[in-house]
């Protein structure tokens, strides 16, 4: 059976057929939404962190982050490497663990 192992650096989540059913959180995107597009360039996370805790209270195991368009938009981009973004998703994820697998 083809799993499919997702990790960071203290949570470990394993998808599959015969793996728990796994919520992944895709709320986190500027894309359409001018208001957190303006406060990720402005440096300002407090809605992604903010959609980080409502998402992981709804039941989502994993978090997909997309902050890319943000730098993406602007003409003359830095390279830069953000890790603020997955820093304030971390704290949501602080006391919630992956189901174990095979657990349901």
């Amino acid at each position: 059976m083809t799993r499919t192992v997702v990790e960071s650096k203290t949570k470990t989540a394993i998808l599959g057929f015969d793996e728990p059913f796994c919520v992944i959180g895709e709320r986190i995107n500027p894309t359409g939404r001018k208001k957190l597009a303006a406060e990720l360039e402005a440096g300002d996370f407090s809605t992604v962190e903010k959609d980080a805790l409502a998402q992981v209270a709804a039941g989502a195991t994993i978090l997909d982050i997309n902050a890319g368009v943000v730098y993406n938009s602007n003409p003359n981009p830095k390279p830069q490497h953000d890790p603020q973004p997955c820093q304030d998703c971390s704290k949501a994820f602080s006391k919630r663990t992956c189901p174990p697998p095979g657990s349901s």
